[in-house]
């Protein structure tokens, strides 16, 4: 079996997955998700990171722990280098990143 390419259906699923299992809405599970795995080298980052809050954003234990096997469950077979890369492409608000 080759390596399942991270789709967008994928994302959105991961993003519904932690809405569910957090009961928060879908765009503060986005947000979750999005704070995972973005490492802060895009331009959106750069710009908008401190006005939004999200650079002062803080996953809880429990919220690391299900976006953490969330994210590992739809990708596999993947670095997770690689992992982070592909999904942060889908939320970054910039669309694909500079970096």
């Amino acid at each position: 079996m080759g390596i399942h390419m991270l789709s967008y259906e994928d994302v959105e699923n991961a993003v519904e997955t932690i809405a569910k299992q957090l009961n928060i809405s879908r765009e503060d599970a986005r947000r979750l998700l999005h704070r995972y795995v973005c490492t802060g080298l895009c331009g959106w980052y750069e710009r908008e990171a401190e006005k939004t809050g999200f650079a002062t954003l803080k996953l809880t234990e429990e919220q690391f722990k299900v976006v953490e096997a969330t994210v590992q469950s739809i990708v596999n077979g993947e670095s997770s280098k690689e992992r982070m890369k592909r999904i942060h492409i889908y939320l970054c608000p910039r669309g694909p990143c500079s970096r």
